[in-house]
């Protein structure tokens, strides 16, 4: 069991028993919006390759850290697309968190 240590928190958090709250009290101390994705943005995520998941999410981490990306408001819809590369991410951000719609490639995304 892999348990880390927060800087504000003196308290341990155990990977196996972590609970909604304590990732959002991990997000607030690291200063970091959660990530969350739908279930059809899990299936997309699923079918991507290692690689391209792994730019992807080190793209999204930096946004949902410190608001920096290529990053645009759609147009006639709801929500933001970040985009790297050829592959974009849509998602609807608020306050605390990242909800992620849809993951793929630049040419059949807007579908």
């Amino acid at each position: 069991m892999r348990a880390i240590r927060g800087t504000a928190a003196s308290s341990v958090i155990a990977f196996r028993d972590i609970s909604l709250v304590a990732i959002e009290k991990m997000y607030d101390i690291m200063g970091m919006k959660a990530v969350l994705f739908t279930p059809a943005a899990t299936r997309q995520w699923r079918k991507l390759s290692a690689d391209t998941r792994k730019r992807i999410d080190l793209k999204l981490t930096i946004y949902a850290t410190n608001g920096s990306g290529d990053v645009r408001r759609l147009k006639g819809v709801g929500g933001c697309r970040l985009r790297i590369g050829d592959w974009r991410v849509i998602f609807i951000e608020d306050v605390r968190s990242i909800t992620v719609i849809a993951v793929g490639n630049r040419k059949e995304i807007y579908d």
